[in-house]
C-alpha cells in the first residue's frame, strides 16, 4: 500500500499496490509542498518512507 501524508500528518493519498510498478498522479495529492510517502506491506509494516517535494 502507498500512503502520502502532508506536513500536518493528514493522509492525502492512499492506494493498494498490485504490481512492482505503479503511477501516482500528483494532481490527486494536491498543492505544491512537502509530503511523505509511506510504503507498507499487507500486515501494515512500514517498508519504506521518503520525503517528496512538489514544485
Amino acid at each position: 500500500m502507498v500512503k502520502i501524508f502532508d506536513l500536518n500528518g493528514k493522509e492525502v493519498f492512499n492506494q493498494e499496490i498490485t504490481s512492482n510498478q505503479f503511477d501516482i498522479s500528483m494532481k490527486q495529492v494536491g498543492a505544491k509542498g512537502i509530503y511523505f510517502v509511506q510504503l507498507t506491506d499487507t500486515k501494515k509494516h512500514v517498508l519504506q518512507s521518503q520525503k517528496i517535494i512538489l514544485e
